[in-house]
Order: C-alpha cells, then structure tokens, then sequence
C-alpha cells in the first residue's frame, strides 16, 4: 500500500488514504451489511484492516467474499490477539504496515452512512498540522435496521478533566489524523485497557491532541443482546448503568485507566499531570478530601445528570 497515495501533499488534500480498522468475532449476523456500507462511502480512497479473534462461523467467509467483491488489495486479513475486543483495536494501532493519511474505527455490526467519512475528513482538513481525534454521536438502529433513538449531543468542551470520568463517543464514530496516529503509536499500552475508545479519548487529551465533538451522527449503531453497553437513553438502561456504578464497576475501571495513563505522566500536556494527581490522589481519601480533590481537579461530565452520577460516585467511594 505504501507509496499509492502518499506522493505529495496536494495528493493527499485531493483524495486523502483513510485506513479502516475493523475488529470481528463471530459476527456473520451483520457483517455483510456493514462492509456494504463501507463500500457506498462517497468518500472511495480507502483500504480496510480486519483483525479477527478467532472465528467460527462464517465471518472469515463474508470477508473473503467482500474482498474479491471490492478488491482484494483493499482488504486486509489479520490475526488477532484473542484478548478481547479492545486488545484487538489496539494491535492494530500497533501495525506498522498501516499507513495512512486518517485512521477510522469499524464495528462489525453497525451500518455506516455514505458520508460517514466525507463527514469525519471535512472537519479535519484544518487541523491537517496539529494531532486530531474527531468523534461523534451516533443514531441507534436495533437488528432489523429500525430507527430506535439519537444518542445525546454532548455540548461542553472535550478536556483531559473529562476524559478521566467519561467517553464522548464510541469508537465506531472515531477517526485519527496521521499525526494522532503517530502520537497513539508511540505511547500504546503496555497493561490491558478497558476500552479503546475510552483510552483514545484520555490519550489523545492528555498528550494536549485536538479533538472535535462533531454533532452530526453519520453511524448507525445496532443495539443487540451481545452488546457490551449500548444505548443509555431510557429509564431501564440507566437504571442499568447505576447498578453497575453501585457495584464498583466504575471504579475498577478507572483504576485499570489510571494504570494505563501511568506511564504518561512525564509526557502529558503542561497542567493535565496536576489534574491526573490530583484525580488518583482524591479516590484513595475520606469523603471531604474526595470532594476538595475533585473539584480541584475539575473533572466533569456532558451532562446534568451524568455529572449527578459522578458526585454520587464521589461521595459513596465508588469513584
């Protein structure tokens, strides 16, 4: 690949490469349509890179199909870890033999507006000499590609402070500019991550990268019973998410991102390590040094009642 779209700059402000990563497991129910729709992007310049976890169904025959469909030079199959799903974006990252002008993150079982990368490459085309993380919301469809809902617009400015207590966006919304991608590949975790989306966001913020919260959703995120989290609008599936935080979920997560961001600490943007400390620092004390160390360290969520989930997981422990 190297070499076919890289000879100049104006070739790549022409019809810039964008290197599609795609992690699959047992997903013969709706990979077909999403490489479908992979394939119907208005925005053709494109190679995918599939990283499978070891499938048994007929996924692996999907991809060979769609590969003799569209070009097999264009799709690329991998192994991959057999860690999990976030293990398995993150050994892509890792792939040296993935260059690209942008980077955008696929489901395998979502479906993709045409424009989903015209979109996503028209907001970063300023932010060409600066690292950029681009997300977005994304409209939940369920398994017969009915409409379900809009997930929530998020308003307030993206910040290190809150990526350490929250994630703006699914992976699946995501694209990385050449220069972000260089930045990611030069400080991939060495402990397991949570999630990859989530840590993209913290990494991202925290090395001082841009990002653009973009309000337009131009992904269709199908809801199904093996998704991990999925849609978080109704009354049910808050109440879900509440009983995970009073469970401790929550809290196990941010110390497994706080392991990750370790490292980090020595390279993070000037004033993002104080909140870092600060944050690490005011999980271990009482309620009131919770409290101080928090609002010093000025962690927030999106939302009214996102930020009204994080102070109560402040004030129980649970942070």
């Amino acid at each position: 690949m190297t070499g076919q779209s890289f000879h100049s700059c104006a070739a790549r402000k022409m019809s810039p490469h964008v290197a599609i990563l795609m992690c699959t497991y047992n997903g013969q129910a709706f990979l077909d349509a999403q490489l479908q729709s992979i394939a119907h992007q208005t925005h053709s310049n494109w190679s995918l890179w599939i990283s499978d976890d070891g499938s048994s169904d007929q996924t692996i025959a999907l991809i060979k199909a769609f590969s003799q469909q569209i070009g097999e030079h264009r799709v690329h199959l991998l192994d991959g870890p057999k860690m999990g799903f976030a293990q398995n974006f993150i050994s892509l990252l890792g792939r040296a033999q993935i260059e690209a002008d942008f980077v955008a993150f696929a489901d395998q079982d979502d479906l993709w507006l045409n424009n989903k990368l015209a979109q996503a490459l028209y907001h970063l085309e300023s932010y060409d000499a600066q690292a950029t993380l681009y997300v977005g919301p994304t409209i939940y469809i369920d398994e017969q590609n009915q409409y379900l809902g809009d997930s929530i617009i998020f308003t307030k400015q993206p910040s290190f402070a809150n990526a350490l207590v929250q994630s703006i966006g699914g992976g699946n919304t995501m694209v990385l500019n050449h220069k972000a991608l260089a930045l990611v590949r030069s400080h991939l975790p060495t402990t397991l991550v949570i999630s990859h989306d989530w840590w993209l966001y913290q990494i991202t913020t925290a090395l001082g990268a841009a990002v653009i919260y973009d309000p337009v959703a131009t992904v269709q995120y199908r809801q199904h019973q093996d998704n991990l989290m999925g849609m978080n609008t109704s009354l049910a599936q808050k109440w879900r998410r509440i009983k995970m935080l009073w469970a401790g979920n929550y809290s196990k997560w941010n110390e497994a991102n706080i392991q990750v961001l370790r490292p980090l600490r020595v390279t993070m943007r000037p004033g993002n390590e104080a909140v870092f400390d600060l944050f690490v620092f005011a999980r271990k004390q009482g309620v009131i040094g919770r409290i101080v160390g928090m609002l010093k360290a000025g962690v927030y969520r999106q939302t009214l009642l996102g930020n009204l989930g994080l102070w109560f997981a402040i004030v129980t422990k649970r942070i």
